[in-house]
C-alpha cells in the first residue's frame, strides 16, 4: 500500500472519529444536572395559557436543553390551537417556545357554542379565559370524532368569516350572526338597525372593499370622515338600511326602510 493511500485512510479515520465524538456530545451533556431545564419561556400565546402550551410541548421536569427540540415542536403542532411553533435552547437551562395560534373565526352551535377556525375545526379555546368577540353561525353543526364540522355550508360560512377578518378587519367586529344560505352567507350587523349583508361564498377582496366603502358612504358625514382618516366606520347613520347585497359582481344593492315599515 503506497503512502498516498495510507494518508487518505488516516484522514478518513480521523473524520469518522470526529463525527462520532460530535454526535455523542449532546448525549453526554444530557446527563449533566446543570443543563436540566428549569425555565421555559413562552411567546405568542393568547387563547392558550402558558400551562397549556407547556403541557402540549411534552417538556418534562427531567428534560435537558440538549434533548432533541424537534420532538417538542412536533408535539406542539399536534395541538389544534397551534398553527406554527419553534423551540430554541438558551444555555444553560432555558428553553424558548414561540407559537402562532390558530385563529377562531366564529362560534358554532354543537349544540353548545364552540369556537371554530376557517376550516370548520372545533378549537379547544376557553371563552372564560380570554374574550372572544365572535359572530355566531346560526345553524346546528354536526362534527366527527376529530372535532371537524361535517356540514359543508357551515364550513363555507366559516371560510367567508375568515376572509372578512383577514381582508377587512375593520368590518369583522360588526358581524353578530352568520347564516348559511344556498348561494352565500347572510350576515347580521350589530347596531340599532341590525341590517343584513348578503355575501357570496366565493367573496373576494374587491367585493369586501365595496362593502366597506358602501357602509362608509351610508354612514353619517362625520363617520365618513373618520372612515377615511382612521379606517373605522360608525353605524350611527345606518338606521334606515335593511339589506346590503354584495352577491353580484361590480354591483351593490342597498335596500332602505320605507316609512311605516321595517
Amino acid at each position: 500500500m503506497d503512502g498516498d493511500v495510507k494518508r487518505w485512510i488516516a484522514v478518513a479515520c480521523v473524520a469518522v472519529v470526529a463525527v462520532a465524538t460530535t454526535a455523542a456530545a449532546p448525549s453526554a451533556l444530557r446527563r449533566v444536572e446543570a443543563f436540566r431545564i428549569d425555565r421555559v419561556e413562552i411567546a405568542g400565546a393568547h387563547y392558550m395559557t402558558a400551562e397549556q402550551v407547556l403541557a402540549a410541548s411534552r417538556i418534562t421536569r427531567t428534560a435537558s436543553v440538549f434533548d432533541d427540540v424537534e420532538q417538542w415542536r412536533t408535539a406542539l403542532l399536534r395541538h389544534p390551537l397551534i398553527a406554527t411553533a419553534s423551540v430554541q435552547r438558551r444555555l444553560p437551562n432555558t428553553t424558548v417556545i414561540r407559537i402562532t395560534e390558530t385563529r377562531p373565526v366564529a362560534f358554532a352551535r354543537t349544540p353548545e357554542l364552540r369556537p371554530v377556525d376557517a376550516t370548520g375545526r372545533i378549537l379547544p379555546a376557553d371563552p372564560t379565559h380570554v374574550d372572544m368577540d365572535l359572530p355566531v353561525i346560526a345553524a346546528d353543526a354536526r362534527m366527527d370524532a376529530r372535532g371537524q364540522v361535517i356540514d359543508r355550508s357551515i364550513v363555507r360560512t366559516a371560510l367567508v368569516l375568515s376572509r372578512l377578518q383577514e381582508l377587512e378587519p375593520v368590518l369583522a367586529p360588526w358581524v353578530s350572526e352568520a347564516t348559511p344560505l344556498s348561494d352565500g352567507v347572510r350576515l347580521v350587523l350589530r347596531g340599532p338597525a341590525h341590517a343584513e349583508v348578503l355575501l357570496p361564498y366565493d367573496v373576494d377582496a374587491a367585493r369586501l372593499r365595496e362593502l366597506r366603502v358602501t357602509l362608509a358612504d351610508l354612514a353619517t358625514p362625520s363617520a365618513r370622515t373618520a372612515a377615511v382618516a382612521t379606517d373605522s366606520i360608525s353605524t350611527d347613520g345606518l338606521g334606515s338600511v335593511t339589506r346590503i347585497d354584495v352577491r353580484f359582481k361590480q354591483q351593490v344593492v342597498v335596500s332602505l326602510q320605507t316609512t311605516g315599515t321595517r
